[in-house]
């Protein structure tokens, strides 16, 4: 379908094998590659750990370079939870499960196989704000030393628009060729570091890679109108451009035009994405924490790619998808998405005594700031279709769920609750990139 109604660039793309199409839950999106090729035999799909993953295990063509509950879920009954994906030393709810049986396995793999998180360990920041005056780990192994923290991965497409922000949810990697050493030394247990070559090859591919959606299922083609992944290898990104605060120029709420061209279209799924656009853009949900209002594109404030461009501290947000935190607005009510699924945390400022309760703390145990509890990166919505679940735990499964999400957390305590069109115009909208 998408090969017969491709415009000539993408046939020349991918008559050359630097565009592949593949099918997503929104319908086909496509993974492009401005170095010529998507080439298979680079060292993002070599394993030079010692438990048989590569970046391409976590990190999956089919998946636009991220990785879906979907895929994992048909890894684990193809190969009874046995592929390198499952690796006990993070895919397991803790690192000395029991993996011996078929049902072993089924619990021990659970959060990955229902919510596609790992775990990760960190420790509690020494000289922080705060103190950790609690654990309830429903898994036992949680402790001050050795936190467990249950993380999606985050796609290793499209990272032209975050090379020099934040690499990780939580920020802790200065740049993309050090992330790509500690995932192949954790992640895939290694005994070594990559070596400087690796370590550039790994990143040229990345950083060379775009993925975007090409057709969406009761609409047909978005690349004509400005979608696609050749457009989006082409958009300019600059750190801090319109960055809150403060933009190196005046601050625009217009985040996205790519679908202006649908205003007032006669095809109803056209109209509707493009409704979904001007929401994004201009749809006030209440106030930021400056008292100024707040947008969807206040935080996804990159254009026409909807990721972050903040070089300062607010790169880092909280909407309360952790449970909790001293930087949620007032009125949001997010303890209702306080999971009793993953281990919570009560945290104590040692200045004010206030507490905190969430699933994860984020930001705050790289930067040990009190503020910065229940803090995470603000993620790209590019190419969502292929993303799912949702947020860094893996809480909202698919995009209306996110839509709302935000309607409770929101648009309702502020007295402006989305319309039932407002949310599928949303979800038009963000199926289409």
């Amino acid at each position: 379908m998408a090969q017969q109604s491709e415009d000539p660039s993408e046939r020349a793309a991918r008559q050359r094998g630097a565009l592949t199409y593949h099918l997503d839950s929104a319908g086909i999106f496509a993974n492009y590659s401005t170095a010529g090729d998507l080439d298979e035999d680079n060292d993002f799909f070599e394993s030079f750990g010692t438990n048989g993953r590569s970046c391409g295990t976590c990190h999956r063509l089919e998946d636009g370079l991220g990785l879906t509950t979907w895929t994992i879920q048909k890894l684990f009954y193809k190969s009874k939870g046995r592929d390198p994906l499952f690796a006990v030393v993070d895919a397991a709810t803790r690192p000395d499960a029991d993996v011996s049986t078929d049902e072993a396995r089924q619990k021990a793999y659970s959060l990955l196989l229902n919510r596609g998180v790992f775990r990760i360990s960190l420790p509690m920041p020494q000289e922080a704000e705060f103190t950790l005056e609690s654990i309830d780990d429903p898994y036992g192994f949680s402790t001050p030393q050795n936190m467990s923290l249950y993380r999606r991965p985050l796609p290793a497409a499209n990272t032209k628009f975050v090379a020099g922000t934040a690499i990780m949810w939580d920020g802790r990697e200065p740049d993309l060729a050090s992330q790509a050493n500690n995932a192949t030394l954790g992640h895939a247990e290694a005994s070594k570091p990559l070596t400087e070559v690796q370590k550039k090859r790994i990143v040229d591919f990345e950083t060379n890679v775009f993925t975007s959606q090409i057709v969406v299922w009761g609409l047909g083609r978005v690349s004509p109108a400005g979608g696609g992944p050749i457009n989006l290898s082409q958009q300019p990104f600059v750190i801090g451009e319109n960055a809150l605060p403060p933009p190196r120029n005046p601050r625009n709420t217009n985040v996205f035009d790519l679908f202006d061209e649908w205003t007032d279209s006669a095809e109803r799924a056209k109209a509707a994405v493009r409704r979904g656009e001007v929401l994004f853009n201009t749809r006030q949900m209440g106030t930021n924490p400056l008292g100024q209002p707040a947008f969807c594109s206040s935080c996804h404030s990159s254009f026409n790619q909807g990721g972050n461009d903040f070089a300062s501290p607010g790169m880092f947000v909280n909407i309360g998808s952790s449970g909790g935190g001293p930087a949620l607005l007032p009125g949001t009510h997010a303890e209702r998405f306080l999971s009793t699924e993953l281990p919570i945390y009560t945290f104590k400022n040692k200045a004010t005594g206030a507490i905190a309760q969430v699933n994860d703390p984020g930001r705050a145990l790289i930067s040990g700031k009190w503020l910065d509890v229940g803090r995470f990166k603000v993620p790209s919505v590019r190419n969502l279709g292929s993303h799912a679940p949702y947020f860094h735990n893996g809480s909202m499964k698919t995009l209306m769920d996110v839509v709302t999400f935000y309607d409770l957390t929101l648009a309702q305590p502020a007295n402006v609750p989305f319309t039932e069109q407002e949310k599928h115009d949303f979800v038009a909208f963000l199926e289409s990139l």
